[in-house]
């Protein structure tokens, strides 16, 4: 059954590295001319006087780090596509998914539920392209049996829905017999709610072997690990990623800000929010005391043109991605090119935010999520209720910001 661990034999995370690197078509050429390699721990090292490559790589391969040592556990399901069980995270176009943190809240819930049910999970979120034009499975394989369960009868599908508001049916999980309330060969789950809360416990008593790796951990690094088994940059974003590096950050610090305003003459498709609008003056004030071309690279994520336009202005060592502003999930009736390019650069953003060494956030589940992947790190969070900025350690993540409440 997919997601029924078994225990390998344990090896160092920089050994985990080293393989994919080898692996890993970005890599080998470096690799194999000697620019870089390895020590006889798996440390990485440069051959080069100058270790500016050394140290964009270093920052790069961050977003591959997680909070276990998860290759103590092997993914791999060797039951054939027709004797499995499914759980599937569904989003389709013209249904209500929310955006990307939305969403991504939902497949992490959803590959939650799929282990404690006994069932693979699947990502078929199609609106507005598929995940895995971008991403790939990393760990988890929740593809390579996507199409049989998607061809399944409706008589063989549990058809259902969780989305934003939360009826008293979320607490059930903590003590859902799901062997009794999901009898079918399907159940297919439009969702975006976020419920580590209600499982915890259950998980982190099981004796399922599926739960092993989640034993110890928080709430917060339970967010990063999932991220991680479940996804890796495709080689179009892992190649951008780096270009980003190599092109802006070289061995500067990397300072990011997301600057979620809501609805907006660059997105005016997205949902008022008027009592949580940040003031972007006081971000770009706040940004200014790295406003130095020599230490310092300011990275910008926004819903808006004007804020962008403001940045520019006001900071001279400021870059952006400079692309289309587009709300994954409304995005109205523009081109299937341009929505899925939208989709596309919101995860590279997200990916890049992921990587700062300080990060800066306003209201979002997009940016919640980038600063789980992230971890710890220098972190300061936007006050939208009283207009100021303040320091915060991972773990005040959920009852400053939010997001993992529910």
């Amino acid at each position: 059954m997919c997601g029924v661990y078994k225990q390998q034999s344990s090896i160092s995370f920089n050994t985990y590295l080293k393989n994919f690197y080898t692996k890993s078509e970005m890599f080998r050429e470096r690799l194999q001319s000697g620019t870089f390699n390895f020590d006889q721990t798996g440390n990485l090292f440069t051959t080069n006087e100058n270790n500016t490559e050394l140290i964009n790589l270093t920052r790069t391969v961050e977003i591959l780090k997680s909070p276990i040592n998860i290759t103590e556990y092997n993914f791999t399901n060797n039951l054939p596509c027709d004797q499995r069980q499914y759980f599937i995270f569904n989003c389709q176009k013209d249904q209500l998914c929310g955006g990307l943190g939305d969403r991504e809240k939902g497949i992490i819930t959803s590959f939650l539920l799929a282990l404690l049910s006994n069932r693979t999970l699947i990502i078929d979120m199609a609106d507005p392209c598929p995940m895995e034009d971008y991403q790939t499975p990393n760990v988890y394989d929740w593809l390579s049996c996507k199409d049989y369960a998607l061809s399944r009868p409706k008589s063989e599908v549990h058809d259902l829905a969780a989305i934003d508001k939360k009826p008293g049916k979320l607490k059930t999980f903590k003590v859902m017999d799901f062997a009794k309330e999901w009898t079918k060969k399907v159940v297919r789950y439009r969702i975006n709610w976020l419920v580590i809360d209600a499982v915890k416990d259950r998980m982190q008593n099981s004796d399922m072997p599926s739960f092993g790796w989640a034993k110890n951990l928080t709430k917060e690094e339970i967010i990063k690990a999932v991220m991680f088994v479940l996804f890796k940059p495709g080689p179009t974003m892992s190649n951008d990623i780096q270009n980003f590096f190599d092109t802006y950050i070289q061995n500067k610090t990397l300072v990011c800000a997301h600057v979620r305003i809501g609805k907006n003459p660059s997105n005016p498709l997205d949902g008022s929010k008027s009592q949580r609008t940040p003031n972007a003056t006081k971000i770009i004030d706040f940004l200014k005391q790295y406003n130095n071309v020599r230490n310092y690279t300011i990275f910008v994520a926004t819903d808006s043109d004007e804020v962008r336009a403001a940045c520019y202005s006001e900071l001279v060592n400021f870059v952006t991605l400079n692309k289309p502003i587009v709300h994954v999930d409304r995005y109205g009736g523009m081109g299937k090119n341009k929505s899925c390019d939208g989709l596309y650069n919101a995860i590279l953003e997200q990916r890049l935010l992921s990587l700062c060494d300080v990060l800066l956030l306003t209201q979002s589940n997009f940016g919640g999520i980038a600063s789980y992947i992230r971890g710890r790190g220098v972190l300061y969070i936007y006050n939208s209720w009283q207009h100021f900025i303040e320091k915060l350690e991972l773990e005040q993540m959920a009852t400053k910001y939010k997001l993992a409440r529910r």
